[in-house]
């Protein structure tokens, strides 16, 4: 394979700069986008949880987790409960009609 001349390799290497300049530009503009939906989703944060870090609404998630768990234990022995007192009220009422 014949060597290249001096002016072959230029526009080989202009050529290639051209390709990492465009792509340089692509990523910035990318990057500029990515930091505005941030900055988006920072505000809205911070407007619906008042705050916008991500360890504070972590230990929000967390918080919120756990009431929830707690909620959801408290119904499920209110309806155990409820099931007890009505299992009663027919055990009663079965007792009576056979009185």
């Amino acid at each position: 394979m014949a060597e290249l001349s001096a002016t072959e390799r230029l526009e080989q290497l202009q050529k290639r700069h051209r390709a990492l300049e465009a792509e340089r530009v692509q990523l910035q503009a990318k990057r500029e986008m990515a930091q505005a939906r941030l900055q988006e989703i920072r505000e809205q944060a911070r407007a619906q949880y008042g705050v916008d870090d991500v360890e504070s609404l972590r230990r929000l998630k967390a918080e919120w987790e756990a009431e929830n768990e707690a909620r959801l234990t408290a119904f499920a022995e209110a309806l155990s409960q409820a099931e007890q007192g009505l299992a009663r009220i027919r055990a009663n009422a079965a007792g009576e009609s056979h009185a």
